[in-house]
């Protein structure tokens, strides 16, 4: 049999990933410390992920495949986050990715109040984008979606228009 880290190769050439990348041991506890307290994120601080990392956690107990070690990693990363986030001005900023992407857009084109906007996928982040664009005056909003019910499900919330995302 294959031991796992001997996997990893096939794995990026399974899902074409250049980029991906593998931690260890100490290594791959300090990554998952500093990416749940948003030290190592694209927005820093950003809030998002703790919220991900805890789902999946949550999920991964009720699904009983988390033993002592990985419950205690969770735990303390978890925990870390909010020492981080409580000991420094780390939230201060923009935290949010749905935020940072409308920031980037009304720097890029303006002001938004009478632009048209088309929201491409209605996933984690981006089910948080709608908010900060009707924060910015967007009235016409469209979402389109691989699945029509993930974005009918976003649109009714948001008052927003539905196309399909064809493959």
């Amino acid at each position: 049999t294959t031991r796992p880290l001997e996997a990893i190769p096939k794995l990026k050439q399974l899902f074409d990933c250049e980029h991906m990348y593998v931690y260890t041991n100490d290594m791959a506890t300090t990554h998952l410390c500093q990416v749940v307290s948003g030290l190592d994120s694209i927005v820093l601080g950003e809030t998002d992920i703790v919220a991900q990392v805890k789902q999946a956690y949550v999920q991964a107990k009720e699904g009983k495949t988390v033993g002592p070690f990985l419950n205690q990693l969770f735990q303390r990363a978890i925990h870390a986050s909010k020492v981080v986030r409580s000991s420094t001005n780390i939230d201060a900023g923009t935290v949010s990715m749905g935020r940072s992407a409308v920031l980037l857009i009304k720097d890029k084109v303006g002001d938004l109040k009478n632009q048209k906007v088309l929201l491409v996928g209605a996933g984690y982040i981006a089910s948080k984008i709608p908010f900060y664009l009707k924060e910015a005056g967007v009235q016409d909003l469209t979402i389109a979606n691989r699945t029509i019910s993930g974005a009918e499900k976003l649109a009714l919330k948001h008052n927003a228009k539905v196309i399909p995302l064809g493959d």
